[in-house]
Parts: C-alpha cells; structure tokens; sequence
C-alpha cells in the first residue's frame, strides 16, 4: 500500500545519489504515493507494461520505514555493486525478476524523465517511455 511521503525524504534521497532532483513528475508522483506500480503502454500493442515502483526511504515512523526497507537509494547501491554498466542509473522498480527500470543520470547530474529497462541476462539498457507519460497506481 502507497502513501503520501513528505519532501525532505526526496531531498534525502537525491543527496544520496548525488543527483540535482528527480524529475518533476517523478517527485509530484512520490509525493502523494510513495511507490506501488506504475503503467505504460508500448507502441508494437495496444497492451500495458506494469512494474513495481520502490519507495523513497522514509524514517519518520516504524510503520513506515519497514514498508521504504527496499528503497530506490538502497536497490541502486545494490545493483551498482553487480553490474558496471549501471554507475549512471538510478533503479526506480522492477517487474518482480525479469529485468528492472532505470532514470539516467546525465553529466551534470541532472536526471530527466526517460525511464530506460534491462532485462537481467541481457545487460542492455533500451528506453521504454517518459514517466511523464505514465501511471502510476497503488
């Protein structure tokens, strides 16, 4: 279940990442649902892709800091740890082990809302849709 998240969490977060801000609709998005799934369609079918979208890690109660336990700074720093190709992306979700999406952080360290998808066995990131054009849901 998704819940509302307060700003200094996002500010937290993207400190940690080294990053100047997640993008706008990335943050607005956060901030009244702090996870849960987002939807996409693809433009080869009329059908929808869903993944899990991780949390922002919140601590200012138990309740919640049990549910931001996988959080997007924790499941980045792990999967930086694995694999080379991915030291200038943020994980942002998964679809539950097939493969996991990604922000791209730029030279500047800017980060825009493209949201990029690899499949584990392949190590290929491909660009999928903009998180602008999406939905999320809880």
């Amino acid at each position: 279940m998704a819940f509302d998240l307060a700003e200094i969490f996002l500010i937290q977060a993207e400190q940690e990442l080294n990053i100047l801000q997640f993008p706008a609709s990335y943050r607005n998005s956060m901030m009244r649902n702090n996870g849960g799934f987002f939807e996409y369609g693809t433009e080869d079918s009329d059908a929808f892709v869903s993944f899990n979208l991780y949390p922002i890690a919140d601590n200012s109660d138990r309740k919640r800091l049990s549910r931001t336990c996988n959080s997007v700074v924790k499941e980045t720093k792990s999967t930086r740890e694995n694999f080379d190709f991915i030291e200038n992306f943020i994980q942002i979700g998964d679809d539950e082990g097939a493969g996991a999406y990604y922000f791209k952080i730029n030279d500047d360290r800017s980060v825009d809302d493209l949201i990029w998808y690899c499949m584990w066995e392949e190590d290929e990131l491909a660009q999928v849709c903009r998180f602008s054009d999406g939905v999320c849901t809880n």
